[in-house]
């Protein structure tokens, strides 16, 4: 006679990550940050155009200014927080198969994806993942998160 109860619970799995997933390399890192560099400076270069155009020679000359330096920042944040709160990785994430996720193995709050982007802009910050051991940054650290492979190695 089978003993088994038709009305438990099944095991599944609630999250594909956990805390044991496979941390993603310093190279690939490497990888994610120079697209979303590039994706930054399109984004950016065509706020610039779209501004220059619509205003002529005064909207050339207000991003002469400080307001160039507060555009680029608009710009990085929200390119950062909207795509790693919404999909839990940026374009670069996407083309080289990593993810955003906590050290649990869930998804990342909007609290910890909005510390993640404002701890990038510590000076120097992009050097704290060259020095470790857990191909984790502070930007990674401080708001208690990892970044993971979403493809197994070939």
């Amino acid at each position: 006679m089978d003993n088994t109860n038709p009305y438990q619970a099944p095991n599944a799995r609630l999250s594909e990550f956990s805390e044991e997933s496979e941390v993603a390399s310093k190279g690939q890192r490497f990888g994610t940050w120079i697209i979303d560099y590039i994706v930054f400076i399109i984004i950016s270069g065509i706020i610039g155009a779209l501004i220059a155009l619509t205003f002529g020679h005064a909207g050339v000359q207000y991003l002469r200014g400080p307001a160039r330096f507060v555009i680029s920042i608009l710009v990085f944040l929200i390119y950062y927080i909207g795509f790693e709160s919404a999909f839990g990785r940026t374009l670069g994430k996407f083309a080289l198969g990593t993810k955003v996720i906590t050290e649990g193995g869930g998804a990342p709050s909007l609290g910890q994806v909005i510390g993640r982007s404002f701890a990038r802009m510590i000076p120097s910050e992009a050097f704290s993942l060259l020095f470790s051991d857990t191909n984790s940054g502070w930007h990674d650290t401080l708001p208690k998160t990892k970044v993971v492979r979403t493809r197994k190695r070939s």
